[in-house]
């Protein structure tokens, strides 16, 4: 991954790429998360293969595109005609690539100011979270990393919480965020990606993803923020431990 889907950190593809180079090995990078919304080079990041997703950038849901730098031979996706270079057969959909390219050359347009105002929403909501809130853990780190997803986590120690509840009464109160990525929706399973960054598990199960577009007012924001401090403020909290 260019930038992870959970936290937002942007990832050190290129000095991987370059190791990679050394030994031979193709590289491939998942940049849904990053195209559109920050400059990507192929020949800056030094990969092989890149893929983006339309749905990312406004654009329409289900379509897709694939970088293959010349000389990289991969399998065909779909066996049968010659369409694509013979790498994935089939007729394609051709409203929808209009649609990604228009979707592109927007967010090409628009990617500053996008950004800007993303970091401006998450910067807010932090603030006010962890200004009203003690005992929270903002995942991710401050450096290298978009501002379009704010994930935070209760610590375990002190508060007595699960995610489905927590999502049930955002939801309820119409704010609208997800417990991870949507590639794990419907997992009861603890984020692989909070564990690995040394989270427990019962912080990590309570964990709470925010994200952040275009259309996401300051508004917004700030009834999010409100709506989640309240909600957790009414939590049980756990005795402290005395030793």
């Amino acid at each position: 991954m260019h930038a992870n889907n959970e936290v937002g950190t942007i990832q050190p593809v290129r000095e991987i790429a370059l190791i990679a180079k050394e030994y031979g090995i193709v590289l491939h990078s998942d940049t849904v998360q990053t195209v559109g919304k920050v400059p990507v080079d192929v020949n800056d990041l030094h990969v092989d293969l890149l893929s983006i997703s339309a749905h990312k950038m406004y654009g329409p849901k289900g379509i897709g595109a694939i970088y293959i730098r010349k000389g990289t031979n991969i399998d065909a996706l779909i066996h049968g005609g010659a369409q694509e270079r013979k790498n994935r057969a089939g007729t394609e959909n051709i409203p929808s690539i209009v649609g990604f390219a228009k979707a592109m050359e927007i967010a090409s347009n628009e990617w500053s100011d996008n950004f800007e105002h993303a970091r401006l929403c998450k910067e807010l909501l932090k603030a006010k979270i962890c200004g009203e809130l003690k005992n929270v853990v903002v995942n991710g780190g401050e450096q290298d990393t978009l501002p379009f997803i704010l994930n935070v986590s209760l610590d375990s120690s002190s508060y007595e919480a699960e995610r489905e509840s927590l999502l049930l009464n955002l939801d309820l109160h119409g704010v609208a965020v997800s417990s991870g990525s949507a590639c794990t929706s419907g997992s009861v399973q603890p984020s692989h990606v909070l564990l690995a960054m040394g989270r427990d598990e019962r912080s990590t199960s309570t964990a709470i993803r925010f994200s952040f577009g275009k259309f996401t007012s300051v508004k917004d924001v700030d009834r999010a923020g409100d709506v989640f401090c309240s909600i957790v403020r009414s939590l049980p909290k756990r005795p402290a431990v005395v030793h």
